[in-house]
């Protein structure tokens, strides 16, 4: 019953992929991961069968400025509001 949509800004997502590049041994040019994940995103809003966009009923959740647990903690507050305004 509830969609959630997850975005940040593109640099905070290009440095997130580039750290996990990282970490995984891989080298990084950060330019280069940024340009890819603008492309890759270009690519899924652009695609004929189910493009990556907000949904008009979706929840939009900017987890720029947020770690994992922050983002898990806004999630549940809107199940938790959503259980609240449907109780029986």
């Amino acid at each position: 019953d509830l969609k959630f949509f997850l975005d940040a800004d593109l640099r905070v997502r290009a440095g997130r992929r580039g750290r996990d590049l990282s970490l995984a041994g891989t080298p990084i040019d950060e330019a280069r991961v940024q340009e890819e994940v603008a492309r890759r995103d270009a690519r899924d809003a652009g695609r004929a069968h189910s493009p990556l966009r907000l949904a008009p009923d979706a929840i939009r959740i900017d987890s720029t400025h947020l770690g994992p647990e922050q983002v898990l903690q806004q999630m549940l507050d809107a199940v938790r509001q959503f259980i609240q305004q449907h109780k029986p």
